[in-house]
């Protein structure tokens, strides 16, 4: 997704969000004087556009101030303490090539990035994608041809993350470049950011976004737009055309000046195309696909008698991952519903990495089996699970906690950070687990210990176990979506991610089996394939490679590959 939404203008950000709602980016601006008061995140008797506290839940929030001696760390705090749910970009000194007053000197702007990068720029949040910082210049200036290594900290040029541009009409060609005849072909347009990204090295974004009507009340030459639909058209392309540039965020500037100079709520063919792609981008708490394969899973072999409800089995309603719309708080939440200190984001730098809008927990419900081995119910698969945790097993590591009853009386909790030993009695008759949020981010698989389970207690076969999750190429349905997610999420994309093994499939596969020099045709993943790509989540995610990082629980990548293999090949350890 790319975070989407607007600067507030003069309008409070408590109005804003209830005019667009879902919105994923907000732009929020310190003016000369104002500072940078990390007592905006909390303070409810603030108002207007810099009251923190009214952001919509989960959004990316792009902060930018004017002083130069302001306290960054103190704000950066106050945000992980009052709002862990939100991401956040600081831009250091906004638009310093505009030289207004107050504005820097080149030479005063870079020692304000150096106090940047010594107070904020090694927080942690920084480690784990939360937070990033940020240069912010008008495109317009670079476009009639401003210079914008004047305004570039390459002193501190480790420290950049982001490079933001404040998009306003500008045409070179047209007679009066800032007011064209035309709106400009947004790849056109969006040209200065791409080649300013190119130049850097670094991401960019566009933490600004405006183009008036062409009409002559806004000082073009002719009524080209009476209505709007041409703007809005605009917006929409402009949209589509920076996401697939690779644009990191997107934000509308809301001026409030009347109906003619911009005013969107006064504009309703150009404010509907904002809803739209607001709705479009918006952080909705979802099922990540590497649960719902755990869910089929357990499914597939525990509710036996499909046609009907009987009490033995395990039914669909009986095993949850996103919680009802009223849930607030945990891991069966996105980050559009974690709230302020939520133990499911703050307590593990884990899970602050992978907060994304994927629900992180799974429940199972009662059911009683009966196989050749005996008869096995709810407390036995929970005392295993949680045994198996305990011993630090491979496949449980990305495992938070588990909440359960050993004998349908008790209540119990193991947390693997030793932080609660208890649930509420509701868990007398259903089992929680939370996994961390940066192994669900990254799609790992968490099949593994589910199919043991069931091999063990004589469901399934060691093979009849694997081969569920096993598919090849012309193959369709969930267990090819899930080898495409994880292809993805390990550095070789399959193209789209549609259930279908085809040709794309078959060659991302076959390029990450050769980086670690198999060879094969892609063509089928099975068993070995399985295993080598676990390995390579465990190298990519623990050798400190950008994005959400799984501990392996202090084994090596070649340890957990052999682990892996070893209980897929040779079958589960009697228990």
């Amino acid at each position: 997704m790319m975070p989407t939404g607007w600067c507030p203008g003069r309008r409070s950000i408590g109005e804003m969000a209830g005019l667009y709602p879902g919105s994923s980016a907000v732009r929020v601006f310190f003016g000369l004087g104002e500072g940078l008061p990390g007592s905006a995140w909390t303070d409810a008797t603030r108002v207007g556009r810099q009251r923190l506290a009214d952001l919509p839940a989960g959004c990316t929030v792009v902060v930018s101030f004017k002083d130069q001696r302001v306290d960054r760390l103190a704000f950066v705090e106050a945000w992980r303490e009052a709002r862990p749910d939100v991401d956040l970009v600081l831009i250091t000194h906004h638009e310093p090539e505009q030289q207004e007053g107050g504005d820097p000197t080149p030479a005063q702007y870079r020692a304000s990035w150096t106090r940047t990068r010594e107070q904020v720029g090694d927080h942690p949040a920084r480690a784990e994608g939360r937070l990033r910082l940020a240069v912010c210049w008008t495109l317009q200036w670079i476009r009639r041809g401003g210079d914008w290594r004047t305004w570039w900290p390459d002193h501190e040029a480790e420290a950049v993350d982001l490079v933001l541009g404040d998009w306003y009409p500008y045409t070179p060609s047209a007679p009066d470049p800032y007011r064209p005849t035309s709106y400009e072909e947004p790849a056109a347009a969006l040209k200065v950011m791409v080649d300013l990204a190119a130049a850097t090295g670094k991401d960019w974004g566009l933490a600004e976004v405006d183009h008036r009507r062409i009409l002559r009340a806004n000082g073009y030459a002719a009524d080209v737009d009476p209505t709007g639909e041409l703007c809005a058209t605009w917006y929409r392309q402009m949209h589509t055309t920076a996401k697939e540039l690779g644009c990191r965020v997107w934000a509308h500037f809301h001026s409030d000046m009347g109906a003619a100079l911009g005013d969107l709520t006064k504009r309703p063919a150009e404010q509907a195309a904002l809803r739209n792609l607001i709705e479009q981008e918006a952080i909705v708490t979802t099922v990540p696909a590497n649960l719902l394969a755990v869910r089929q899973l357990l499914l597939t072999h525990l509710n036996v008698d499909k046609d009907r409800v009987r009490a033995d089995d395990l039914e669909p309603a009986e095993v949850g991952i996103v919680g009802d719309p009223a849930h607030r708080g945990g891991y069966h939440c996105g980050r559009d519903r974690v709230v302020s200190g939520d133990y499911s984001v703050v307590e593990s730098s884990r899970d602050r990495a992978g907060l994304s809008g994927y629900a992180c927990a799974l429940d199972v419900g009662q059911f009683e089996v009966t196989t050749p081995k005996g008869r096995y119910d709810l407390p036995h698969y929970s005392r295993w699970l949680v045994a198996q945790c305990e011993a630090g097993t491979a496949d449980t590591r990305d495992i938070r906690e588990v909440i359960y009853s050993p004998d349908g009386r008790t209540v119990r909790r193991w947390d693997r950070l030793g932080k609660r030993t208890s649930g509420d009695s509701s868990h007398r008759w259903h089992t929680h687990q939370s996994y961390f949020r940066d192994a669900i981010k990254a799609g790992r698989d968490q099949t593994a210990v589910i199919r043991r389970y069931l091999t063990e207690i004589g469901l399934t076969t060691t093979s009849e176990g694997t081969a569920q999750m096993f598919c090849k190429h012309g193959d369709r349905g969930e267990n090819v979506r899930a080898l495409q997610y994880a292809l993805h999420n390990i550095g070789f994309p399959p193209g789209t991610i549609d259930g279908t093994y085809g040709d794309a499939t078959a060659a991302a596969l076959k390029k990450a089996e050769a980086s670690i020099g198999v060879t094969s045709d892609g063509k089928t993943y099975d068993a070995d394939s399985y295993t080598r790509i676990q390995a390579l989540f465990v190298k990519r995610f623990s050798a400190g490679e950008r994005g959400p990082k799984g501990d392996p629980g202090g084994l090596t990548m070649d340890q957990v590959a052999t682990e892996l293999a070893a209980r897929i090949t040779a079958g589960p350890a009697a228990t």
